[in-house]
């Protein structure tokens, strides 16, 4: 697939022409087809429904985290994602080692320090019997 195989409104031909030329500056071996490919999966990803997952309650479930892991991967010390998040060091360490659990704001703001991770890929729900 080609953009040039696609009709696309003038538009939006326009402005993907303009993402493909920045994305070619930050990635020189990109062609035409993959960029495509990936912009249009990224676009319907949004749209795609969830897998059906049964529906727990809070007792049958503890909240897990790959924050150690993704610290390691963002290259980031709980130090400087603590002051990022405006949280207490110690605070986040308890996060980190499952001895508390993050409000949602502050899951939220982990989210955003640890970018381009997801929530989905920081925290987790875990089945206990």
């Amino acid at each position: 697939m080609d953009f040039e195989q696609v009709v696309f409104p003038p538009d939006v031909a326009e402005t993907l022409s303009a993402i493909y030329r920045r994305a070619v500056k930050l990635n020189p071996g990109l062609d035409k087809e993959t960029f495509l490919r990936e912009i249009i999966i990224d676009w319907l990803t949004q749209y795609e429904l969830p897998e059906s997952l049964p529906v727990l309650t809070k007792s049958k479930v503890c909240l897990r985290n790959n924050l150690k892991q993704a610290l390691r991967l963002c290259d980031k010390t709980i130090t400087e994602v603590a002051a990022t998040v405006g949280i207490d060091r110690v605070h986040l360490s308890h996060i980190v080692n499952g001895k508390s659990d993050p409000s949602v704001t502050v899951a939220l703001l982990l989210e955003r320090a640890l970018s381009p991770l997801k929530l989905k890929d920081i925290f987790y729900l875990e089945p206990v019997e």
